[in-house]
């Protein structure tokens, strides 16, 4: 069994400015397992600060006959919440021979296929179709969705330097650079436009103009799991709404995230616009465009859903240790 709890947060006002530390039942969860490890109940609860009930999934895990597949889910709650897991049709999940997933009808998604080293090729969901190739060592190198051809430029050992975008009848853009330190920091948008060049007087050859433009970076602010919890942009806002002598600054926040231990956003204390970082999870690459924002993570080896806490196919290190 594992049970996560935390205190809700209450206006220091509300409270006479004391610390209220009862813990409160939002955002908790009570996981039960079979003995071999797979998730049999799932009970997880929101929050009543967003206006909707506490309770937000009783979801009961129904797996093939003899096999450590899932079948369908079954939701004893009918909530509000659009972020959720509803119940699902027998048969929602099926899978090929060896285990990979080939569709989950609730997500909309008809057919997976899947290469023979274990990577998802091609997506059919409706009438669209979503596809990835990858290079020699399994990483992945381009993503085709909703007309959008994403190319990812790796270094030697496999991270992403740069992004590149190519939106159908249109040319190849650079969309991302990425900062590292020791793992990656940021990205710097925009990084698409050329500086412009200047010859220089008496044969010493070409200059290029540098100029410096704020608000084209974006830091990562990561936990010790590596889940960016916030990103800030490069640029100060400063504040001038008070009366008060001391010029101060505050951050561009730009995107906030709190996780469930699984990986689902927490309803209610996430805020992310369109088009926002793609990284959260873990500091995994999200694909919105299968399930919605959040709701899958390219973790390289494997594809994740965090919201059922399973992998779409079988670990490919498992035959190595029986």
């Amino acid at each position: 069994m594992v049970v996560a709890e935390r205190a809700p947060y209450v206006p220091p006002a509300a409270l006479n400015n004391q610390w209220n530390a009862t813990s409160m039942d939002d955002y908790a969860e009570a996981i039960s397992y079979d003995p071999n490890g797979n998730i049999l109940t799932y009970n997880r609860k929101g929050a009543p600060e967003v206006g909707k009930p506490v309770s937000m999934d009783e979801l009961t895990y129904n797996y093939d006959l003899n096999k450590n597949r899932l079948n369908y889910i079954n939701d004893n709650i009918t909530s509000t919440y659009t972020e959720d897991i509803e119940t699902q049709n027998n048969n929602n999940h099926t899978y090929d021979a060896i285990g990979n997933l080939k569709s989950d009808f609730t997500a909309g998604v008809t057919n997976i296929t899947w290469s023979v080293y274990g990577k998802i090729t091609n997506i059919t969901k409706g009438t669209n179709s979503i596809s990835y190739t990858y290079d020699a060592e399994g990483n992945r190198i381009t993503k085709s969705a909703d007309g959008i051809t994403t190319i990812y430029v790796r270094d030697g050992s496999g991270k992403v330097q740069s992004v590149y975008v190519k939106p159908a009848g249109s040319g190849l853009q650079q969309s991302e650079v990425h900062l590292y330190g020791s793992n990656r920091i940021g990205i710097i948008d925009g990084a698409s436009a050329v500086p412009p060049t200047r010859n220089l007087e008496n044969g010493y050859g070409t200059a290029t103009i540098s100029t410096f433009i704020r608000n084209e970076k974006t830091f990562e602010l990561s936990n010790h799991l590596g889940n960016v919890l916030a990103t800030v942009g490069d640029k100060k806002i400063q504040n001038s709404t008070d009366n008060s002598s001391v010029e101060y600054f505050t951050a561009d926040v730009r995107t906030a995230s709190d996780y469930y231990p699984y990986g689902m956003l927490m309803p209610g204390r996430s805020y992310a616009p369109v088009n926002s970082y793609r990284y959260g999870f873990n500091s995994k690459e999200q694909d919105p465009e299968v399930k919605g924002a959040g709701n899958q993570y390219d973790y390289g080896f494997r594809i994740y859903d965090p919201r059922i806490g399973k992998f779409l196919s079988v670990d490919p290190l498992a035959k190595s240790f029986p």
